[in-house]
């Protein structure tokens, strides 16, 4: 379970940061695209050592949108900063409760890194669910 619900804004790495957004429709495919780009955005500014915890990370939040809100639209971001990675992803599922029991396996993974995530909930009708993960470097 997540245990800090807002995340904290973090600093650039350097001038020049890793910055990715990506927009998906909700369905299964969207799980391979999502880990395709993750991958390919990583390797190309020199941080590959986070493509495992990421490529999971991002195959789970695309999976838990297909599962819980299949027809929409779904955003993955990754950003480089000075203590390491942030993975984000927004969807419009209506959360209830503190975190999403299904993501066992993302929950698992981030803090065997050493990493933070959480669910943030707005009441925005485009983005009702924010997911946060924080790895450090």
């Amino acid at each position: 379970m997540p245990t800090v619900l807002h995340p904290p804004t973090p600093t650039p790495a350097n001038p020049h940061p890793l910055t990715l957004t990506v927009t998906l429709p909700a369905t299964p495919s969207s799980a391979g695209i999502a880990r395709s780009a993750a991958s390919a955005a990583l390797h190309r500014y020199g941080l590959g050592r986070f493509t495992p915890v990421t490529v999971l990370a991002v195959t789970e939040l695309a999976a838990c949108a297909a599962r819980t809100v299949p027809g929409t639209n779904m955003r993955i971001e990754l950003a480089q900063y000075e203590g390491g990675l942030r993975i984000t992803s927004l969807n419009t599922h209506p959360m209830s409760g503190t975190g999403r029991g299904g993501l066992w396996l993302l929950s698992t993974a981030v803090e065997d890194w050493g990493g933070n995530w959480g669910v943030l909930h707005t009441h925005s009708p485009t983005t009702r669910s924010l997911t946060w993960i924080d790895l450090p470097h």
